[in-house]
């Protein structure tokens, strides 16, 4: 995904886990080396309200319209954990739906 031998590649993204333990799979494109210098989990966040649906596909489909690549950060839920949106996202708790709404860009 980054392109040239190496050169690091940071993929930020929430994943929501079940349980206490997440598995990662790594699978080739082609013959060559996979090396995970690291990985991190900042915080374990509670699961809040989520992102209206359709304001989160509307953002999937600018994010692919514009070609944004997936380091970029705009993966999973843009307002939920509210510690962390999307990088340019602002929210907004819709009190009648218990949904976040996006609010501006």
């Amino acid at each position: 995904m980054s392109g040239d031998r190496y050169t690091a590649i940071v993929l930020n993204t929430t994943t929501a886990v079940n349980g206490r333990s997440l598995t990662i799979t790594l699978t080739p494109k082609q013959e060559c080396l996979v090396i995970i210098n690291a990985i991190e989990i900042f915080e374990i966040i509670p699961t809040e309200s989520k992102t209206l649906l359709e304001e989160v596909r509307a953002l999937q489909t600018l994010k692919k319209a514009l070609g944004l690549p997936s380091r970029f950060g705009w993966n999973g839920d843009p307002c939920v954990p509210q510690e962390h949106p999307w990088t340019g996202v602002d929210c907004q708790l819709d009190r009648n739906s218990s949904k976040w709404v996006i609010d501006g860009l």
